[in-house]
């Protein structure tokens, strides 16, 4: 089995026909998301993304009414590679 290559350049050509006039990289990168792992059509996608700035680090959400459960979404691309990764954004959600 080939290895997956999960460098910043080369995910950008997974996500790069969900990239839109003021969508950033992050909001293309969940839209490719919920199309492809949770099937939405388009106007769920753009209803569950609501990244912006001084959001708290909530992206997206979904609110699933079957299952009385709320999703949040953190998307975040590194574009270098760091030393180690932490969990303070996450910790900050």
């Amino acid at each position: 089995m080939p290895k997956l290559d999960l460098t910043y350049p080369t995910v950008l050509q997974l996500f790069g026909p969900y990239e839109m006039k003021g969508r950033t990289e992050s909001r293309a990168l969940l839209a490719w998301f919920l199309e492809n792992y949770y099937h939405f059509e388009a106007t769920e996608v753009d209803d569950s993304i609501c990244d912006a700035r001084y959001d708290k680090g909530v992206d997206g959400l979904y609110v699933n009414d079957q299952l009385a459960q709320v999703d949040i979404f953190q998307v975040q691309l590194v574009k270098a590679v760091s030393k180690t990764l932490g969990d303070v954004a996450l910790r900050k959600l």
